[in-house]
């Protein structure tokens, strides 16, 4: 979750931002692309999916193709 600095207050549009699926993760590569939306008022969340790669092999199992990690990304809204 990245959020605007306090002084644009009231409510603020959200964005969420998917990385691509579970054969990736949020990496640096999307760090100016958040950073020009944080800096323009909007609230990021960038959500892992159930089985994104880098966290070891028990979440590698959790993948759920097309099912659970989908519903990770649309709780998020």
């Amino acid at each position: 979750l990245f959020t605007p600095r306090a002084d644009f207050g009231g409510d603020l549009p959200l964005l969420v931002l998917p990385h691509g699926g579970v054969h990736s993760d949020f990496t640096t590569y999307y760090s100016r692309i958040v950073r020009e939306l944080v800096a323009q008022g909007y609230v990021v969340v960038a959500p892992e999916y159930r089985g994104s790669t880098g966290y070891g092999a028990g979440t590698y199992r959790a993948i759920d193709y097309g099912g659970r990690e989908v519903g990770d990304v649309l709780a998020a809204r």
